[in-house]
């Protein structure tokens, strides 16, 4: 199945609103969806910006891949209490960040989205690192990157829409 912008588009607006419904009622039992509500609108709001972006025809790009199965390697062996789950992870991040901002680095010319692209890659992944390994404040940095993000999303969907260079088509 072909995921098309509207799905993507969708997946966004759903964890938006679960979200902020959290936020407005603090429901126990709404928390659970508000938190796969967010990862789920985190993950479509990244492939959004893969799928519409420049990135991946990048020859960094293939390094990137890497580094992501490092993390999902690394998240397996946290999941499990193995060893070595922090550092793989860890460089894995890293290794995320600084190849993307290689990319970005090398593109000219910089606009409005690419800056905010770069900054919300470091706070989304800074607000998961935090969360992930149990540091102080791994949630409020959590919840305040994944506003900015779809905060982020939402101002991309509208300038792309605008600008013709986002089709709800494809």
């Amino acid at each position: 199945m072909k995921v098309s912008n509207k799905m993507l588009i969708a997946a966004i607006a759903i964890g938006f609103v679960t979200i902020t419904f959290n936020i407005m009622f603090e429901s126990d039992d709404l928390k659970r969806w508000a938190n796969l509500a967010e990862v789920t609108a985190e993950y479509a709001g990244f492939y959004l910006l893969y799928k519409n972006g420049t990135f991946k025809e990048s020859p960094l790009f293939r390094f990137t891949s890497i580094s992501i199965a490092m993390v999902f390697i690394g998240s397996i062996l946290k999941i499990m209490h193995w060893p070595g789950a922090g550092p793989v992870i860890g460089l894995a991040i890293i290794s995320i960040v600084v190849l993307y901002s290689v990319h970005f680095n090398s593109k000219r010319p910089k606009q409005v989205l690419d800056w905010g692209k770069l900054l919300i890659l470091i706070l989304v992944l800074s607000g998961r690192s935090f969360r992930f390994f149990h540091w102080k404040n791994g949630y409020e940095l959590q919840y305040i990157s994944t506003f900015a993000f779809l905060c982020f999303i939402l101002y991309y969907i509208i300038t792309s829409l605008k600008s013709g260079s986002l089709s709800l088509d494809n």
